[in-house]
């Protein structure tokens, strides 16, 4: 769950009112977020071998479907 990004837009099709619901009420990820965590991958020296890296925000349970979201 990553805000501010256009997925979100060009899968709803620009409707911005259904991109705001799925980020309203939670402390979503940022592109930054994301974009740090590439950076961070690509400065490890040659003999580390990053093979999984998962990120999610604090909110978001262990699936894609179970949001905390605040009122």
């Amino acid at each position: 769950m990553v805000s501010d990004t256009e997925f979100s837009s060009v899968r709803f099709k620009g409707d911005a009112s259904r991109v705001n619901a799925i980020y309203k009420g939670t402390n979503a990820l940022q592109a930054i977020d994301v974009a740090q965590a590439v950076v961070w991958v690509a400065a490890q020296p040659a003999h580390v071998n990053v093979t999984l890296l998962q990120l999610m925000p604090v909110c978001q349970g262990p699936g894609p479907t179970l949001i905390h979201r605040t009122t």
